[in-house]
């Protein structure tokens, strides 16, 4: 699905650790090291953190003395030089002196088009996701949109899958809020 629907994907990749004493002092290097291999041509710094932005790329990564985020629009960039990041990722954490990693969690939302209505879809769920919207006047009246969250376990990682049905324009809406 990321490979075929790379443009249509919002992804984010996130390293979380104990924030450590002295690491405001690290950040600078940290920051350093990955400038070394991002070459990002738009940076900034702010309280306790680097923000760089590749626009060429659509990706953004910051760091900070608790964690580091990569976020990119669309999945190509990142699924074609995952070694580069994590390499540089790792080499990051290694220069804030970060020993041993909280969690590390990879969300990713892809707008994949059906050719459907959102009526089309919200009709399609029921009776087959969902029991039929017959059986639902009791709790909520006439249903008129639905999601469904998905928990389940994947080559030993924790997964959640949402299933949202949306319009085109509420595809783009959500895409566009985006603040990368």
């Amino acid at each position: 699905m990321l490979k075929t629907h790379a443009d249509r994907v919002i992804s984010t990749f996130a390293v979380n650790f104990d924030a450590l004493v002295g690491a405001e002092a690290r950040i600078g290097s940290a920051a350093e090291v990955i400038q070394s291999r991002l070459k990002a041509p738009h940076w900034g710094l702010g309280p306790c953190k680097y923000v760089f932005r590749d626009i060429v790329h659509r990706m953004f990564l910051v760091i900070d003395y608790r964690s580091i985020v990569v976020q990119n629009l669309g999945a190509e960039h990142w699924i074609q030089n995952l070694d580069d990041h994590l390499t540089m990722i790792k080499d990051g954490l290694k220069k804030l002196g970060v020993e041993r990693v909280k969690r590390i969690g990879f969300h990713t939302a892809a707008f994949l088009p059906l050719g459907m209505s959102h009526a089309e879809i919200v009709d399609l769920m029921f009776g087959s996701y969902l029991m039929p919207a017959t059986d639902f006047p009791e709790l909520c009246g006439k249903p008129e949109d639905t999601m469904i969250q998905l928990h389940g376990e994947y080559d030993k990682m924790k997964a959640q899958v949402d299933v949202v049905p949306m319009t085109s324009e509420q595809a783009v809406q959500g895409f566009l809020a985006n603040p990368n």
